[in-house]
């Protein structure tokens, strides 16, 4: 049941509810205990204590549950739309043309893989709206058979309170990232969607709790137990993942939450109401004696070819991942019985009304009621001719025998640490990329790559948008240093996968190493489209910018990881480097001097001197200052110019590293001719800066004794007495004032 605006119409007091015999459908016990849910706490409490470990038991069972439970509650709502002509033509919009509407979805989300994601998350998000649909209509459902008519405020009280609940589920669904390759989220934060769902919670209760108050007011205590209980389920049912991330800080997966256990419940809520009606039914029509065991193998047997015929189909014939193949089917099934369920289960029809609220309503043999055709088609498939009870007979064999293989691929399939086993269940079904992936991991643990390889190549091979594979082949490949193999893989990635950000920031970094920067530009500029957030793309960006003598490009990268450091306060929870912030800050400056903005130039190198002070990075502070020196002697200031390149010669000293500080004494000679100063002193900073480069000859030793050369040429016979008295003249040359 599905609860819209239209299921508060459904229930206006239109049929008087008279002739009430007893307020339950089976028993007391069993009513509350599946039908209200009573079973939720301590089934919950099991699930999660079972579940620890992945224990493959746990999963086998969860899988039997699926062909008794899960699968039969599908059908259900199949036998109760599609069983008569009457019913099939009140909702052909639904029986016909949202069926085809849905069947064309599940082909087109095998044939584009990008549908496959809303489809599943339409089917995720819905799936609790639906669990939630059916808990309010069956409260509505008790307190009329209590005696109760709800007048238009009770039934608003308790509908905002299953809502209010609902939105807990759909806020716990779309806070932060998706978490599964084949989920979309809203990605809302965590700190805003905490406090409203802690909000609804409270909200939810207060108006539940009122709008029981008010029942038990009109029919007493007892009317107000069935659909207090429904509220405390879906209570129980919405809220688990809001307090354990409360409680442990843990988000729970949402997808494996709704699909797992709540499904179970669910579907056993929906049977233990669908048995009843079938069979009251039958009764009304005439059908004879109830077989209950009849029905459910009816069920069973149609559950299973919802789900597991199409699947095996397009894979074995089709090669299509079986993986996904079941993912789709699944979800559209699951969207084909909300939407139908929702318009069948209906109080203000007479026929649902006259079934579970007793009411006296005449309701013919369906038989009356058949088509020619259709009806001629479900006469003879269900009548007693030996063609069809064959038919019926091979169909049902042919299904169980499906299940039953499906049944021991999937135990086979489940043994992870058992390469035997997962090779028997890859030859049931090869296409099947999750076990291709188990035999890679069991492989690779074995140390045998190779074979752990070919694995990975098959699953990709089977499913080429499968992220995870792809993710895992291209660690294979580099973990094995098999570089050149994973950069084209990657390259291959990116065709199948475009919108994958960890494809394309592992791309860039592999194309960066094969000397191709211009693919890295292209791969990290995608990937601050997806995510601009991703500081270390960003950083990395801005450095093959500034490499590639791109300053514009790199400033503005640059500048923008800086600001995103700031305003996060990672620099101040010491997360960040503070060394990492200051050579940000000289690169930023150096790359504004190549575009010739020397003010904003000069305006980092400033702020850089404080931080390499602080941070007691001597070396970077004399980089800072002998930049900032440069740009003043370039703009005229001598004497400025002149004390910042003392200041810098001064911590090169310092910090005793020998080839920053000859280097800076070059640079300090050739502004000091370059100013017009005494040549003795020039020629004295050319020989400190060619003393501390002896010891390691090359390029740098090569560009002093040439300028030193040139110097001595020009000052002719001054020059000996020049490096007669080179360490004082040295002393001197750092006192001079222009």
């Amino acid at each position: 049941m599905s609860i819209s605006q239209t299921d508060m119409a459904a229930v206006r007091p239109e049929t008087p509810a008279a002739n009430v015999p007893g307020p339950w459908i089976v028993s007391p016990f069993w009513d509350i205990v599946v039908g209200c849910g009573g079973w939720s706490a301590p089934l919950l409490l099991a699930a999660m204590w079972l579940d620890r470990g992945n224990n493959p038991a746990v999963s086998l069972l969860s899988y039997g549950l699926l062909l008794v439970c899960n699968y039969p509650h599908f059908m259900a709502t199949i036998y109760r739309a599609y069983r008569t002509q009457t019913d099939f033509a009140k909702y052909r919009i639904f029986t016909v043309h949202l069926t085809g509407l849905l069947v064309l979805t599940a082909l087109l989300a095998h044939w584009s893989v990008s549908l496959l994601p809303w489809v599943v998350t339409l089917y995720v998000i819905w799936s609790p709206w639906h669990y939630a649909g059916q808990n309010f209509g069956l409260a509505l459902m008790f307190a009329r058979r209590n005696g109760v008519q709800p007048s238009r405020v009770d039934r608003e009280l308790l509908y905002g309170a299953f809502i209010g609940l609902y939105l807990v589920t759909f806020l716990s669904i779309h806070t932060g990232p998706a978490t599964d390759q084949y989920l979309l989220s809203f990605d809302f934060p965590l700190i805003l969607t905490r406090v409203l769902r802690i909000g609804l919670m409270v909200v939810s209760l207060l108006m539940g709790g009122l709008a029981l108050k008010r029942i038990s007011r009109k029919g007493g205590r007892s009317a107000a137990v069935a659909p207090g209980w429904l509220l405390l389920t879906q209570f129980l049912w919405a809220v688990p993942p809001t307090l354990r991330e409360l409680v442990t800080g843990v988000q729970l997966q949402q997808i494996y939450y709704t699909s797992g256990v709540l499904a179970v419940m669910h579907s056993a809520q929906y049977l233990w109401l669908t048995n009843y009606y079938a069979k009251r039914e039958a009764e009304a029509e005439g059908a004879g004696t109830w077989n209950p065991w009849r029905y459910f193998a009816l069920l069973v047997v149609g559950g299973i070819a919802l789900f597991l015929p199409g699947p095996w189909l397009v894979s074995r014939v089709f090669h299509y991942d079986f993986t996904a193949s079941f993912l789709i089917f699944t979800a559209v099934v699951n969207l084909h019985h909300c939407m139908l369920n929702g318009v069948i289960w209906k109080l203000r029809e007479s026929r649902v009304a006259a079934f579970l609220l007793n009411q006296k309503v005449e309701v013919k043999p369906a038989a009356d009621q058949m088509g020619r055709a259709f009806g001629q088609v479900l006469d003879w498939f269900f009548g007693s001719t030996a063609p069809a009870q064959g038919l019926r007979v091979l169909l049902a064999a042919g299904l169980l025998l499906l299940a039953g293989i499906d049944q021991w691929r999937y135990r086979l399939s489940l043994d992870e640490d058992n390469l035997f086993n997962l090779q028997k269940a890859e030859w049931v079904n090869p296409n099947d990329s999750l076990i291709q992936l188990r035999i890679a991991k069991v492989t690779a643990k074995a140390g045998r790559n190779e074979e752990s390889l070919v694995a990975l190549r098959r699953a990709v091979a089977i499913n080429p948008h499968d992220a995870k594979a792809q993710n895992l082949l291209a660690q294979a490949l580099l973990q094995q240093n098999r570089f050149d193999e994973a950069y084209r893989h990657f390259q291959q990635m990116l065709v199948n996968l475009p919108s994958n950000l960890d494809t394309l920031v592992n791309f860039g970094n592999l194309a960066v190493q094969a000397g191709k920067p211009t693919e890295a530009i292209d791969a990290w500029e995608r990937a601050l489209r997806l995510e601009p957030a991703q500081q270390a793309v960003r950083l990395n960006l801005a450095d093959v910018y500034d490499q590639l003598g791109q300053p514009d490009k790199a400033v503005a990268h640059y500048e923008t990881f800086l600001s995103q450091l700031l305003q996060s306060g990672n620099v101040d929870e010491g997360k960040a480097n503070p060394k990492q912030v200051l050579g940000i800050a000289l690169k930023i400056a150096k790359n504004y001097a190549r575009t010739g903005n020397l003010e904003r130039a000069r305006a980092y190198y400033e702020k850089a001197v404080p931080l390499a002070a602080k941070a007691q990075e001597k070396n970077l502070e004399s980089l800072a200052l002998l930049q900032l020196g440069e740009i003043q002697a370039g703009q005229g200031n001598k004497s400025q110019a002149v004390e910042l390149y003392q200041r810098g010669l001064k911590l090169d000293a310092e910090a005793g590293d020998r080839k920053a500080e000859a280097l800076d004494w070059l640079a300090y000679a050739q502004l000091l001719d370059h100013l017009g100063a005494t040549p003795r002193l020039v020629l004295a900073s050319a020989l400190k800066s060619e003393e501390l480069l002896q010891p390691t000859p090359g390029p740098e030793l090569e560009a002093v004794v040439k300028f030193r050369a040139d110097l001595e040429q020009k000052l002719g016979p001054q020059a000996a007495e020049v490096r007669r008295n080179a360490k004082d003249l040295a002393t001197e040359a750092l006192g001079v004032k222009l």
